[in-house]
């Protein structure tokens, strides 16, 4: 059992350092498609189409984990009842709870929810104020 756990720490340390690095390659590939635009373009019109295609590529990895699950149907969350004692397993089960009500209570209202998504993520990029009040909250 530990040399099952110490290999699966070890392929999660790696996985997670593949994604950071993917990240980083994505990043720079969007800075050289903003940069390559800028030249032929104004630096808003090259900002606005690196950031669609940043959204088309991430519809379409979207789209193609979603083909991938498919329709089966989801477990069911732990009841709030047979959770006891403290620790993070607890707070990591309590978040997960919260975020799945958030999830079921959404279900429907995507357009409202992107649409609330869309004007934080705007206030957040034209206010300095509002990004200081946020890492505050945050941090």
């Amino acid at each position: 059992m530990r040399g099952y756990l110490s290999r699966f720490a070890f392929l999660t340390a790696v996985c997670l350092v593949a994604v950071i690095v993917a990240l980083g390659g994505l990043v720079f590939l969007s800075m050289a498609l903003y940069l390559q635009l800028s030249l032929s373009m104004t630096s808003a019109l090259a900002a606005f189409v690196t950031g669609c295609v940043a959204l088309a590529v991430a519809a379409l990895l979207w789209l193609v984990a979603r083909a991938s699950v498919g329709s089966r149907a989801r477990r069911r969350a732990p009841d709030r009842d047979r959770l006891s004692g403290e620790g993070p397993d607890v707070l990591a089960t309590e978040a997960g709870l919260l975020l799945g009500e958030f999830l079921r209570r959404g279900r429907g209202r995507g357009s409202l929810l992107a649409a609330g998504a869309f004007a934080a993520g705007l206030v957040l990029g034209l206010s300095p104020r509002a990004r200081r009040v946020l890492g505050d909250l945050i941090l």
